[in-house]
């Protein structure tokens, strides 16, 4: 059987217990002895109570039910919620969870009346406690949702993160180990944020520790274990040193580490008999017999589960030991309430007979017969009232899984609207992308135009070029047809008349022809270079002039 254990109770029971207990306490009874009949010394017994509900919680119960009477006496509803919720720890801390659900009822019901947003919140988060300290955590993980939700609202950012805590310990004891370690470190983290928390954050790490246990990620749970159980040693915070030495000797069973296992067991003992945590004794003694069994040791299993039984069947004794002594303690102050009113009528008859004994005898008549009255009315009352609360208790349920719907719905909303806002940042950069490239396009069709512009000029200036060259070769073609065939001809047909013989005199002046024709072929030879050198340079020119026109 595995400790069913609230981290709640940190947020509330215990406030930010970092200073010394018996320092707190002392100073607050000091306040105490100094403080009139108000609704301070109301506030001051609840602190007391809360203080010392852990160590000393019939103590606790006594200052919670000082402050009720107190409270009624002054008609402080909000201080008659309150002191009934602190009558309820008193009881969740003796493990009498039936007399600390019907004194946490009673608290809300109250809180609901006035209304006290925060101490309804707290309230439905004590009912959480106690119902998972009954097992039944199903319905403690409605109770801390609905008030997880409250906080919110109120922006109570401490509450908020214990309430996380107290969900991962839901999921966890439901084997919803991926969803406890979510829980647990999304409370760490709101944790590390605030300060004063060092006993809260370890519970959590003990929590996460657990979650990673029951993954199967041991070496992740050795850490968080390790961390958490140097911390609480450091605090000397009783709860914590036993929680974290159980969870580890768990974690080492599994590992079938029997003999660690019995050594964290054996000082979570001790430490928790020291400050008389019974719940802790009795599974730790539960455990060390399962131990005991697994290494054959027999006797020693036996004495251990004998143990067991006996813690077990005395925190039931004393349960029931409790709500006996709480019904008597309210017995007693209503009885000391009626006591009052019954002198103050004794005083008033004993006068109303000092000056007439036929009116007293008149008001007795009346008395009694007021008093059948207000017996039958108040019966009837009750009877009324039983069923008003049995229906306001079913309202209050309907309500509560109202909120969580609409926390749900408005979880999913939240969701919607951050993808809706991610599809619109994507439109919107694909529309920069889109104009971007419209650009691109409008700046690649102003080049086309002018390329083509160009061209227009570009072929125009070729087309000159060619009809130029095309004169050129009509030139050559005429030089070729009539200068420079003229002197060739003239120089073959002088050859000719050298071959057929001639004499001295004729060779001379055919010699000079040839020179004179030799002569004029040169000059066409020159004019038709002339000619083919100009429009050469003529078309590099437009060549050049166009490849530049290009660029």
């Amino acid at each position: 059987m595995r400790v069913f254990i609230s981290i709640s109770f940190l947020l509330f029971i215990f406030q930010f217990k970092c200073q010394g207990q018996n320092r707190v306490t002392d100073s607050l009874k000091l306040q105490l002895a100094n403080t009139k009949e108000d609704t301070i010394r109301v506030a001051l017994l609840n602190q007391l109570s809360s203080e010392e509900t852990y160590d000393h919680p019939t103590l606790a119960g006594s200052y919670a039910l000082e402050a009720l009477s107190l409270a009624e006496k002054l008609h402080y509803a909000e201080g008659i919620a309150i002191s009934y919720r602190f009558i309820g720890n008193a009881f969740w801390a003796q493990a009498n969870q039936t007399a600390a659900l019907d004194n946490f009822l009673r608290g809300l019901k109250i809180a609901d009346s006035i209304p006290r947003p925060q101490v309804q919140s707290d309230l439905t988060g004590n009912l959480g406690m106690v119902y998972n300290d009954l097992g039944d955590f199903d319905k403690a993980l409605l109770y801390y949702r609905a008030s997880l939700a409250k906080q919110k609202e109120l922006k109570n950012r401490l509450r908020e993160a214990v309430l996380n805590i107290n969900i991962g310990n839901g999921h966890y004891h439901l084997t919803r180990f991926d969803s406890a370690l979510f829980y647990y470190k999304k409370g760490l983290n709101m944790l590390s944020t605030l300060k004063n928390t060092k006993i809260l954050f370890d519970m959590g790490t003990i929590g996460a520790g657990d979650a990673y246990a029951g993954l199967g990620n041991f070496d992740e749970a050795l850490k968080y274990y390790t961390k958490a159980k140097r911390s609480t040693d450091s605090t000397r915070h009783s709860r914590g040193r036993a929680h974290v030495r159980i969870s580890m000797a768990h974690f080492f069973v599994k590992k079938k580490q029997y003999d660690l296992a019995e050594g964290e067991l054996k000082e979570c003992l001790s430490i928790a008999k020291a400050v008389h945590l019974k719940t802790y004794v009795r599974d730790s003694y539960e455990l060390l017999s399962q131990v005991a069994e697994q290494q054959a040791h027999t006797n020693a299993s036996y004495e251990y589960y004998k143990m067991f039984r006996l813690y077990d069947d005395s925190i039931k004794n004393s349960a029931e030991a409790s709500k006996i002594a709480s019904l008597q303690a309210e017995y007693e102050v209503q009885h000391k309430q009626l006591e009052i009113n019954g002198l103050k009528k004794d005083a008033l008859l004993k006068t109303q007979e000092i000056k007439s004994k036929n009116t007293l005898l008149i008001s007795a008549i009346i008395g009694f017969s007021l008093v059948g009255l207000f017996l039958f009315s108040t019966i009837r009352n009750n009877r009324a009232q039983r069923k008003l609360n049995a229906l306001l208790a079913e309202r209050n349920e309907e309500i509560i899984k109202q909120q969580i719907e609409l926390s749900e719905h408005h979880d999913e909303l939240l969701t919607l609207n951050e993808e809706i806002r991610a599809q619109q940042d994507e439109v919107i950069s694909q529309r920069d992308i889109l104009a971007n490239k419209n650009q691109s396009i409008e700046g690649l069709n102003r080049q086309v135009n002018e390329i083509n512009q160009n061209l227009e000029k570009i072929v125009a200036q070729r087309t000159a070029s060619l009809q130029e060259q095309n004169k050129k070769l009509e030139e050559y073609s005429f030089i070729n047809a009539h200068k420079l065939r003229a002197p060739v001809a003239s120089i073959m047909g002088l050859i000719y008349l050298l071959q057929k013989g001639t004499s001295a005199e004729e060779g001379k002046m055919m010699i000079g022809l040839l020179k004179k024709s030799s002569d004029e072929l040169d000059k066409v030879i020159r004019s038709i270079s002339d000619t083919l050198q100009q429009g050469l340079a003529a078309y590099q020119e437009q060549i050049q002039d166009n490849g530049n026109g290009e660029k």
